[in-house]
């Protein structure tokens, strides 16, 4: 088995030390049920030092646990992703099951993930509130050489989403600021002889209604043409080295 120390800041939270412990079974034959490189069983704790701080919101101590199957040659990976329900004064949801299909060399993952209900909540008191939501996506690595450039598919599916303006006084309540049902929001980004991206954005609402007057049913239709990937995929990794250099406090002129 393998571990290692974690911090995390949830929405609503203080920085929460964390430990992730993994349990390894090598193949070929882990667990003596099928033919896998290796099967490996992850749990993301909360340090004992800090229980006290989450017992109100995440009483098993638990934030995260995965169960994932590592593939022989030619084969496919699987990976299941549980993440229980919780509230904090910024976020509560119900929990969410994520599937992750990837090839050995990750050059290609399909994602499969449901969130049945979660609630942000702004320090105002107005809070978004966002049911049935469902997300899909298959994606292909563009480059062999930069890990974070995909083609592929992916859609998001909301069953109802409401914006909820702050409750004023005792008792009081009001009718959402903005209210909409049967979201559907995908796109597609396609490779076109291995040297440029095509990205189309596609977004619709049945119901849209913004102080109780419908605009609905709503289109968007987004699209960008004939990008260079290569070009992308440098700009792409050029901002990540930005991201990743230290800050330099700017001096007042004198």
């Amino acid at each position: 088995s393998e571990t290692a120390k974690i911090s995390l800041k949830l929405p609503g939270t203080e920085h929460i030390q964390f430990t992730l412990k993994s349990t390894i079974r090598n193949g070929p034959i882990p667990n003596m049920s099928g033919f896998a490189a290796a099967v490996v069983d992850s749990e993301l704790r909360v340090n004992e030092g800090y229980q006290q701080d989450v017992m109100n919101w995440l009483a098993s101590g638990v934030l995260l646990t995965s169960h994932s199957t590592y593939p022989l040659i030619g084969q496919e990976g699987e990976s299941l992703v549980t993440v229980p329900g919780f509230n904090t004064p910024r976020l509560s949801w119900n929990g969410t099951t994520l599937k992750i299909n990837f090839s050995k060399d990750l050059s290609h993952l399909r994602l499969q993930g449901d969130v049945p209900k979660m609630e942000l909540h702004w320090a105002g008191g107005t809070s978004l509130n966002i049911a049935g939501f469902h997300y899909d996506g298959d994606q292909k690595q563009v480059f062999s050489d930069d890990p974070t450039l995909y083609s592929g598919n992916h859609k998001m599916t909301i069953s109802q989403l409401d914006m909820i303006p702050s409750n004023q006084g005792v008792g009081a309540t009001f009718p959402p600021l903005i209210t909409a049902k049967e979201i559907s929001i995908s796109d597609t980004s396609t490779l076109i002889g291995n040297e440029f991206l095509d990205y189309v954005e596609k977004g619709y609402a049945k119901t849209l209604e913004v102080n109780k007057q419908d605009y609905g049913p709503t289109h968007l239709d987004i699209s960008v043409n004939h990008v260079h990937a290569r070009t992308l995929s440098d700009l792409i990794q050029n901002s990540h080295e930005v991201e990743n250099q230290p800050t330099v406090p700017l001096k007042s002129p004198q």
